[in-house]
Order: C-alpha cells, then sequence, then structure tokens
C-alpha cells in the first residue's frame, strides 16, 4: 500500500511542473504539437525504484517503467510515420508489425523459461 501511495505522489508531482509556453502553431491547432511529458514520470519511478528492498514492489515498479519507455517509443514512431510517404509509410508499418511479432514470441519464450517450462 505504502509503495502504491508513493507511486500516486510521484505521478502527481511531475504533472506539477512548469508548461512551456506553446508556439504560434500550438495555438492553431493544440493537437499538431500535443506530446504527453513522460520523462517525468519515468525519472520519479526510477528514483522510487532504487529504494525498494522488496522484490515484488521492484518487479511491479519496474513493469511500469518498461510500460512508459514502449509509450515513448509508440510516439516516436507516430512521429516518424507522419513524416513520410505512402510507401515508406507502408514499409514501416509492416516493419513495425514484424518487430512487435518478434517482442511478442521473446517475451512469451522469457516467461515459459521463467515459470520453468
Amino acid at each position: 500500500m505504502k509503495v502504491i501511495l508513493m507511486l500516486m505522489l510521484a505521478l502527481m508531482l511531475a504533472a506539477c511542473g512548469k508548461e512551456p509556453e506553446p508556439s504560434v502553431e500550438a495555438a492553431k491547432d493544440p493537437l499538431a504539437t500535443w506530446q504527453p511529458d513522460i520523462d517525468g514520470p519515468i525519472m520519479e519511478l526510477e528514483s522510487l525504484l532504487q529504494t525498494l528492498n522488496q522484490q515484488q514492489h521492484i518487479n511491479r515498479v519496474a513493469g511500469q517503467i518498461a510500460t512508459l519507455y514502449d509509450v515513448k517509443l509508440y510516439q516516436l514512431y507516430l512521429q516518424t510515420l507522419a513524416l513520410m510517404d505512402a510507401d515508406a509509410s507502408a514499409a514501416l508499418q509492416e516493419e513495425q508489425r514484424q518487430w512487435l511479432g518478434q517482442r511478442l514470441r521473446i517475451s512469451r519464450a522469457a516467461a515459459e523459461q521463467f515459470r520453468g517450462g
């Protein structure tokens, strides 16, 4: 329970930072430059991770950090996709599908090995 409260506090504090001044383009269309800031929560969780002693809590926080890094990867993927023409976009999407499939297979194999199967 204490760890959950610390996580919630860390995420709330990270959201309290000063927001940058919007550009002229963002003032016209805020979706054009909107990007959730996840660097703050990542740093807070990484700091929290260094203080934890119980493996269950370490695993939970490490999993949350991994999820946030996955979000960063997805943001970069979308930004890259937006800059490409149709052919390059289709190629990148196919490459991404293959990578996601490979990642799933590796994750399942690691989980199976951990279970001792």
